[in-house]
């Protein structure tokens, strides 16, 4: 094991999100996405796109590379993402709930497809 994998063992889990602190990320990786897409199909490179939206790419630096991605990215399995994040915020799932459908729909989409 590395030292990385290590150090990300031993740190707790975040704090659960509150209703209205998933509403608002949920707004907020939302519109950046619309940003960084409309952004990307004007041509405008990576650097511009980070700049254009920083807050973003500093904090969902993951998802940021994703969208900016060549290659593209699995748009339903951002959708199912968003809409736990979404459900949360209406306090009709558990973050701990919509961990695990959001890993039993991988699972069964990428790992036992094979």
């Amino acid at each position: 094991m590395s030292q990385r994998q290590r150090k990300l063992r031993d740190e707790p889990p975040p704090p659960p999100l509150e209703p209205q602190q998933a509403k608002d990320r949920s707004i907020f990786i939302r519109n950046n996405i619309k940003l960084v897409e409309r952004l990307r199909d004007e041509g405008k490179s990576f650097d511009e796109m980070k700049e254009a939206a920083s807050d973003f790419a500093n904090n969902f630096p993951h998802l940021f590379i994703m969208i900016t991605s060549k290659d593209g990215y699995d748009a339903n399995t951002l959708e199912l993402m968003l809409s736990m994040i979404d459900k949360m915020g209406s306090s009709r799932i558990s973050q701990h709930d919509a961990s695990v459908k959001v890993g039993e729909v991988l699972m069964k989409n990428h790992i036992t497809k094979q």
